[in-house]
């Protein structure tokens, strides 16, 4: 599914949302087929977000800090200063009005339209929801090396994504955990998923709280950023 579409929420009104996002569970990763388009939903929540849908301050304060502070927060600890600060992101991006961002998949620019229109008349029939930015994506194909998709620089991607154990994907040696014998492994599921064992140990990590708010859970970025691919093939030359 190479067509994407992320669209950034803000909840007005606590017990609608949830209704909505009730409705909306059976489609992710479900990759179901509706109004002809087959498609799936993830799901993301920011701090205010959950302080928005009613989760208690008790569970809010065990997330860990980068995750309560947010993107702004931390804008200067990872160089955006300046043009790039965050006054000058775009649609409010890791603002506290940016609640929740749905990510729809689907294998085309027509269903990508067909899943949002779906997800839009839904939203608008719970209420307590509103689009405050929308930026659509596509995988780039890659004919040639490891990998099926490229990125714009024309290199093969995502060759870089370490393995997980159980996780039905491929992987190369030299990716994962050495042991000790020369050969590798892949990486504890716990290191991505929470609720699950991680290279510290059987239990896992331990926040937040209750485990029911971080099993099967993780932490993303979304950032965008601009590209300029002329310039890197200039440097090269």
């Amino acid at each position: 599914m190479r067509y994407g579409r992320h669209v950034f929420v803000k909840f007005t009104d606590g017990a609608r949302a949830r209704a909505w996002l009730r409705n909306m569970f059976d489609r992710v990763n479900a990759r179901q087929e509706e109004h002809g388009t087959r498609f799936t939903v993830n799901i993301g929540f920011t701090y205010e977000g959950l302080k928005a849908l009613g989760v208690s301050q008790p569970s809010l304060e065990s997330f860990p800090q980068a995750f309560r502070v947010g993107m702004r927060g931390r804008a200067r600890a990872v160089g955006d200063v300046g043009p790039h600060a965050p006054e000058h992101w775009e649609g409010g991006l890791g603002g506290p009005d940016i609640h929740a961002m749905g990510w729809i998949r689907t294998d085309s620019d027509e269903g990508r339209d067909v899943a949002m229109g779906i997800i839009r008349v839904e939203m608008e029939a719970a209420g307590g929801v509103e689009i405050r930015f929308v930026q659509d994506t596509m995988a780039l194909a890659h004919a040639n090396g490891i990998g099926s998709e490229g990125e714009h620089f024309g290199f093969a991607d995502p060759i870089s994504q370490p393995p997980i154990e159980g996780a039905d994907t491929p992987w190369y040696p030299g990716d994962g955990v050495l042991r000790q014998d020369g050969t590798w492994r892949p990486l504890k599921p716990g290191e991505f998923v929470l609720g699950y064992e991680d290279e510290a140990g059987p239990q896992g990590t331990q926040a937040p709280d209750p485990p029911e708010l971080r099993l099967n859970g993780t932490y993303m970025v979304f950032r965008k950023l601009y590209q300029d691919v002329a310039a890197f093939r200039r440097y090269l030359v």
